[in-house]
Order: C-alpha cells, then sequence, then structure tokens
C-alpha cells in the first residue's frame, strides 16, 4: 500500500515541476512491465528488475534536480519519495540477484517454503532436548 501511494500518489505533488514528466513515464513503463511480468510469470522476483530499470534513472534524475524544487512540500514529498526508492532499489537488486541465481518460484510459495523450513528447524532443535531429558530419567 505505501508502495502504491509513494510512486503513483505522491509525484502528484510535482504536477508544476518539469520533473512530473520524467515520474510519470518511469511509472509508467514500471507499471506495464510489472503487470506484464505478472500476467506471464505471476509475482516473482523478476518484477524487481522494471524497478531497477525505470526507478534507478528517475532516482538520478530526482537526485540532480532535488535542490531546484520550488516549495517546501516539494522538499517534503521529494525526500519521502527519493527515501522511498531508494529501499526498494536495494531490496529490488537483492530480488534480482535471487531470480538470476535461479529463484524462479512465485513470491507467495517462497514465503510458505521459507516458513515451513523455518519451523522443521525449531522442530529439530527442540527435539535433542527432548531426547537428553528421556536419558535422564
Amino acid at each position: 500500500m505505501w508502495m502504491g501511494l509513494a510512486t503513483f500518489v505522491i509525484p502528484l505533488v510535482f504536477i508544476t515541476n518539469k520533473l512530473f514528466w520524467s515520474i510519470l513515464i518511469c511509472q509508467a513503463g514500471n507499471t506495464i512491465g510489472s503487470f506484464w511480468t505478472l500476467h506471464k510469470y505471476g509475482l516473482v522476483k523478476l518484477m524487481s528488475l522494471f524497478h531497477l530499470i525505470f526507478w534507478t534513472p528517475m532516482l538520478v534524475k530526482f537526485g540532480i534536480f532535488y535542490e531546484h524544487l520550488d516549495a517546501t512540500t516539494e522538499y517534503v514529498f521529494g525526500w519521502i519519495m527519493i527515501s522511498t526508492v531508494s529501499i526498494s532499489l536495494v531490496l529490488d537488486v537483492k530480488d534480482y540477484i535471487e531470480w538470476c541465481k535461479g529463484e524462479r518460484d512465485p513470491i507467495p510459495d517462497i514465503i510458505k517454503r521459507r516458513k515451513i523450513e523455518k519451523e522443521s528447524k525449531k522442530e529439530e532443535e527442540i527435539e535433542p532436548e527432548v531426547k537428553k531429558v528421556e536419558v535422564k530419567e
């Protein structure tokens, strides 16, 4: 929800600024690429590729022009947008690297698998303690 607000609503603050069209074009490319990936492969880590392709140049351009923003409102929302996109790009790099290494399962399946692995690891840690108690009796 936050990403939608930060990348679709916040850019409207810049509607009178020359950055607006750059943000709009980058967001449109990201949205089209992400929906294509979602349609073709499902919710997979490859979606991060479009964030990297479109948001990285947007972030660079935004950073260059940040000092030239006109109003305090633009400064505040600019900072929010730069922060949100920067954090997202860090996570997107991680996801894209995992995709390149072969992590092709849909994200909900990955979450379920990791949860099962975590639970089974906890069970393995509990079992030796139970065996120690049995030996003492």
